[in-house]
């Protein structure tokens, strides 16, 4: 009944684990206004070390418009340190499902052969 329960507990974190992983990365844009679509999803590293993610939603003179959390920022270009573009990362969710299924499939084998009992010692047989 508490291999039940385990499992239970089990199956719930590797959901969240799935539910909530980032399959995005973020790629450095080189260049100049060209290259920036609007309304999609950057982050901008600013000069002062902050970090903001949001959408670009348009440029005036050297100011960009970013809307984040739901309110508009003016950004000036000069506290800009870099802008980086929001991009799906195969490699990333493709590690992330692997490392899920190892993580369960351990956590199944574990409670099928009783090892999470406090009185288990696998080198029982060997001294």
């Amino acid at each position: 009944m508490k291999a039940i329960n385990y499992l239970k507990h089990v199956s719930v974190l590797l959901s969240y684990c799935i539910l909530f992983q980032s399959c995005y990365s973020y790629k450095t844009i080189k260049g100049d206004e060209k290259d920036i679509e609007l309304l999609k999803k950057y982050k901008i590293d600013l000069k002062n070390s902050k970090k903001i993610k949001g959408k670009i939603v348009g440029f005036n003179n050297d100011t960009i418009q970013f809307l984040s959390k739901g309110k508009t920022l003016k950004i000036s270009e000069k506290d800009v340190k870099e802008i980086k573009k929001r991009k799906f990362s195969l490699l990333k969710t493709s590690l992330t499902t692997l490392t899920v299924a190892a993580v369960s499939a351990l956590a199944i084998l574990g409670i099928s052969f009783n090892i999470f009992k406090k009185d288990f010692n696998p080198f029982k047989n060997i001294i």
